[in-house]
Formats: C-alpha cells, sequence, structure tokens
C-alpha cells in the first residue's frame, strides 16, 4: 500500500464482487511464478489501486482487443484457465459508473502486465485516514456464519472448480455443515473421480479447461452415472439454465455463490 487510505472507503469498493474477481482473480489465475502486487493510493478525490503481476503478458495486437465482450487475449485461455472474457468488460463499466476508469497500464509477453482501475469517491472530513501498513489481509473467504445443519454430516460432495478462490468458498461453507468435500480441478479430472468413487453430490463448473462442464455432465450420464450433478455458472439467464439441465445437470446455481442457495440446494439432492 502506498500513503493513505480513507477508512471504509477501500474495502467498499475492492471487496465488490467484480472488481475484486476481474482484478485479483486474472492476476493469480495467469501467475504461475513470480509475484502479483497490489498498489493502492487515495488523492484528489479518487481511489486509484493497480495490480502487477509477473504472468504471462499481453501483446499489442491482444490488449487492443481486451476490453470487447466475450473477447480473451488468446482463444487458447478459455481452454486452458476458463473463463468467459467479459470480466474485464464489467470491471470497466463497473469503475466508469463510479466516476473513473479501468484501463491496462502496461504489459510485456513474457514479463507480466498492471492493470489500473480509479473511481471517484467522497471521503468524510472527519474520516480516519489508515496508512498501508496497518492493512491486514487473510487467505481466509469472508462467510457469514450459518447454524450447523445436521442434515450434511457425513455427505459426501465433488466439487469440480477450477477456480481457488471459488473452491475454498465452497469448502468452507459446506464443510461447516458437516460435509466432506473432495475436489477435481476440471472436467477429465472430474469425471475420473466421479466414476472411481461413490458421492452423494457432484457440483461442477460450466466453463473450465481442457473439458467443460456440459462434456463432463455428458460423459458421466453416458457412462450410467445417476448421482446429482449440480451445474455452476456465471451466466443466470434462463438460456442457461435450460441448456444445463437438457444436458443432464440435476440442479442449476449461478454465481456469485448464495451460500444458502448452495446449501439448501445440496440438502434437496441428498
Amino acid at each position: 500500500m502506498t500513503g493513505f487510505v480513507a477508512d471504509g472507503l477501500f474495502v467498499g469498493f475492492l471487496f465488490g464482487e467484480q472488481a475484486h474477481f476481474s482484478l485479483d482473480g486474472v492476476a493469480f489465475q495467469f501467475t504461475q511464478k513470480g509475484s502479483v502486487e497490489l498498489i493502492v493510493h487515495f488523492g484528489a478525490g479518487y481511489l486509484t489501486f493497480k495490480v502487477k503481476d509477473t504472468g504471462r503478458g499481453i501483446s499489442e495486437s491482444q490488449a487492443q482487443e481486451l476490453f470487447q465482450p466475450f473477447t480473451q487475449a488468446d482463444i487458447s485461455t478459455t481452454r486452458k484457465f476458463g473463463g468467459t472474457g467479459l470480466g474485464l468488460v464489467l470491471t470497466k463499466k463497473l469503475c466508469e459508473a463510479m466516476g473513473g476508469d479501468f484501463w491496462l497500464e502496461s504489459s510485456t509477453l513474457g514479463v507480466g502486465s498492471v492493470f489500473a482501475a480509479r473511481v471517484k469517491v467522497s471521503a468524510p472530513i472527519d474520516c480516519k485516514m489508515i496508512r498501508g501498513s496497518e492493512f491486514k489481509f487473510t487467505t481466509e473467504p469472508n462467510v457469514k456464519k450459518l447454524a450447523q445443519d445436521p442434515e450434511l454430516t457425513g455427505a459426501r460432495i465433488l466439487v469440480v472448480e477450477d477456480s481457488p478462490d471459488n473452491r475454498l468458498l465452497i469448502k468452507v461453507v459446506l464443510s461447516r455443515h458437516g460435509a466432506k468435500i473432495v475436489f477435481a480441478n476440471d472436467g477429465i479430472e472430474g469425471v475420473e473421480k466421479a466414476l472411481a468413487d461413490r458421492y452423494d453430490v457432484v457440483i461442477m463448473d460450466v466453463q473450465m479447461p481442457r473439458m467443460d462442464g456440459y462434456e463432463a455432465v455428458r460423459e458421466l450420464r453416458s457412462r450410467g452415472y445417476d448421482r446429482p450433478i449440480i451445474a455452476l455458472t456465471a451466466h443466470a439467464m434462463k438460456e442457461e439454465r435450460e441448456k444445463c439441465m437438457n444436458v443432464g445437470f440435476s440442479e442449476f446455481l449461478s454465481k456469485p455463490i448464495n451460500q444458502e442457495s448452495l446449501i439448501s440446494t445440496v440438502k434437496n439432492l441428498l
């Protein structure tokens, strides 16, 4: 952190669903080695933060298409890392709606990238200014405490999800209710684990590398797999739900993950 940040301003924006997921999530996802650095500054009525990574980088031609809907810098990205190509576009619109902007500041192939976001804020005259050194971070997701539900105790759940953030959130929520969680990182691994052992419920992301959720559920159903499979997708449209149900999913959940919906959906399928 650099300089000072007004208490309450930074937290409210940074941990907004879209901005946090797109900036930090993309940086971590595409940085296989090295580091991801978060730089925050507040001044002249604007809150600015930059995310600097040592990831794969973006070429000049790829940068021209970066903020186009359903476009990713590399056609192989969806297969390898998953994603829809909408995160950066939505983040830019969110920043613009808050009187600011979101842009790629610099990027070099094989070296890394720097993304910057800025929003207009009004700091109360008597607000407390916090030094960067006073910030504390945790890898534990901020989830609400829900009452322990004995109905999930002992349930074995296979979670097929490529996002570390979503895996951690699902594990924390369901484990608190007594469920036992096993992970698979993509569709291929998910099919192998589902067939190799018995699970009460499978939770499967739709957009994944190597083999997506649609292919995976078709493969499982074609091989006689009859256990409940919940689709997990960033698309909440009616058409997406129908598509999921038609290919063999038992239920449908949209992202961002709602804790109550996740628990009730799993309970209903046990």
